[in-house]
């Protein structure tokens, strides 16, 4: 593309070689063809540019988490034999991160690649999609210029903040998975469950069954029966009516952060999870080893949102017909509505299982009168107390907790 000053030097020299024609001046038809030869130098290195010039995204992961640093390359690689300088690159982003990234790279005629690198502040969960690259060029001489599309995507997948945890107990009362033998939060395991042998040394203190030591004055361990009790089912209460607040101070943003952080902990401990979101659609992951499906489950979180049609007690009656006994089950969620509490109900009285309830109080992601927040804390003890009563562990989360020590317990 001829630009302004590039038709300026083509009227130049045809008015040059009128005056050489006209005056019979060698001087005038000199200048002509310096004129004309320069212009033709610079379309020339336009199109040098054009089938020439290549340039490739290169990013340090396609998977990261929220608040983590993104590290991009773009590599340049001029194979032309004339070299042009290349004021501007766009690498374009998603509206999110500003629309564009633009670098003005300096002309140096003596290096025919480059790198141009920056960061990314991934901040937010979701899937983003970076691309294409443009570039507008230009000849040394600023006559003639080029803007080249290069279609080159890329997909990054956001995961949310996960907090590393050594143990997941609700409430502080009790664990979920093998370490739940140890405890008596809510109904024991019965002896279908696990079988006993002697004690080796550098087993789990926890795991000792005093009842069968006292009988037999050996020291006896339970086995635990791995196709119970590390078998856990996540469910996330994605209804739109259903959460408070926005962007990461948001209830939905900490219920996620939480499930993340759970399954996290699960795939290291070798659990078996089933997922269940009911977010902008129903998202159901089956049964399967956490650590195998850790990637497909996470996309899941980074992708959900808080804009489900189905209310949690219908996604808990669906799961009552579904779950196999002696499954654990955690259900995350930010409603007080006592329907889906009477569901939890009827599939512990199934018997040999354990439930967890992360609850995030939803009151503290909203601006009230002092008077207004004792009258809803009053209403979330009476709450509690029903919860408590039917013998399932809770772990309560509000706007700027720490929820790796709440998950902790």
């Amino acid at each position: 593309m001829i630009r302004s000053k590039g038709w300026l030097i083509l009227l130049l020299s045809i008015l040059s070689y009128i005056g050489a024609r006209a005056f019979g001046s060698y001087e005038f038809l000199l200048l002509s063809i310096t004129f004309f030869i320069t212009l033709l130098y610079s379309l020339f290195s336009t199109i040098q540019v054009r089938d020439k010039l290549s340039i490739k995204r290169q990013v340090e992961d396609k998977r990261v988490y929220v608040d983590n640093i993104l590290n991009v390359n773009l590599h340049a690689e001029n194979k032309g034999t004339i070299f042009t300088s290349i004021p501007i690159i766009k690498d374009q982003l998603p509206s999110y991160f500003g629309n564009s990234n633009n670098f003005i790279v300096p002309t140096d005629f003596s290096k025919k690649d480059f790198n141009i690198k920056y960061k990314l502040n991934m901040n937010k969960r979701g899937l983003y999609k970076i691309g294409p690259i443009s570039i507008r060029g230009q000849d040394s001489f600023n006559l003639t210029g080029s803007n080249i599309l290069f279609d080159d995507y890329q997909e990054i997948l956001v995961y949310p903040k996960i907090y590393n945890i050594s143990r997941f107990s609700p409430g502080g009362v009790g664990v979920i998975g093998y370490e739940a033998l140890a405890s008596d939060f809510i109904s024991p395991i019965g002896d279908d469950f696990f079988s006993l042998r002697e004690y080796i040394s550098g087993d789990d203190l926890r795991k000792i069954h005093w009842k069968s030591t006292a009988k037999t004055s050996t020291l006896m361990i339970r086995k635990v029966d791995d196709a119970t009790i590390s078998r856990v089912a996540v469910i996330v209460d994605g209804f739109r009516g259903s959460h408070l607040g926005s962007g990461k101070e948001s209830t939905f943003e900490y219920l996620i952060s939480a499930a993340a952080t759970i399954v996290n902990y699960f795939a290291k401990n070798n659990y078996r999870v089933r997922i269940v979101v009911s977010g902008d659609r129903l998202y159901v992951i089956p049964f399967d080893d956490a650590s195998r499906n850790y990637h497909r489950i996470m996309e899941v979180f980074a992708k959900c949102e808080p804009t489900g049609n189905i209310s949690p007690d219908i996604i808990i009656s669906k799961e009552l017909d579904t779950l196999p006994t002696g499954s654990n089950i955690v259900f995350l969620t930010t409603s007080f509505n006592t329907d889906w509490l009477d569901k939890l109900k009827r599939i512990k009285r199934r018997g040999q299982m354990r439930i967890a309830l992360v609850l995030v109080e939803g009151e503290t992601f909203l601006p009230m009168s002092e008077v207004l927040y004792k009258q809803k804390m009053t209403m979330l003890s009476g709450f509690l107390a029903k919860i408590y009563g039917s013998g399932i562990s809770v772990c309560l989360l509000r706007k700027g907790c720490d929820i790796k020590s709440s998950l902790e317990g």
